[in-house]
């Protein structure tokens, strides 16, 4: 993955992959270009999938570490 990517946020990643694929679908797109924009669609969406992975776990981690209330706390 280029550190370009890397350094993007999940919103950022997501908005230039929506560009490239507004892009490959314009039919006055020349077919020598549409690779490079296909690899770069594939490195994005292995991006996104990381991040939400890792979003995931971690909210999964915040649930597991938060205490238990006490009964009878907030009545």
């Amino acid at each position: 993955m280029s550190e370009q990517i890397s350094n993007m946020t999940y919103q950022q990643a997501l908005e230039r992959l929506n560009e490239l694929v507004a892009q490959i679908e314009d039919p006055k797109m020349p077919v020598e270009q549409i690779l490079g924009m296909v690899k770069e669609s594939t490195a994005l969406i292995q991006f996104c999938r990381n991040s939400l992975r890792e979003t995931q776990q971690e909210i999964a981690n915040a649930l597991n570490d938060k205490p238990l209330p006490v009964y009878g706390e907030g009545i």
